[in-house]
């Protein structure tokens, strides 16, 4: 499906400088996306995990 969608893309545009950058900018988010989830994580966990235990204590 992915790469479908990035064969659409290089057929129906075409590649220009601006376009390129859009697709650089788009991988690198891609493939740090999976990164800052899992450093975000940790951090959402522990500001819930107080309300959690109030909401099951009441």
């Amino acid at each position: 499906m992915y790469y479908s969608v990035l064969s659409c893309i290089i057929l129906y545009y075409p590649v220009n400088l601006v376009n390129l950058v859009n697709l650089v900018i788009l991988g690198i988010l891609l493939s740090c996306y999976p990164v800052i989830l899992l450093s975000c994580y940790p951090v959402i966990l522990l500001s819930c995990y107080p309300v959690i235990l109030l909401s099951w204590e009441s």
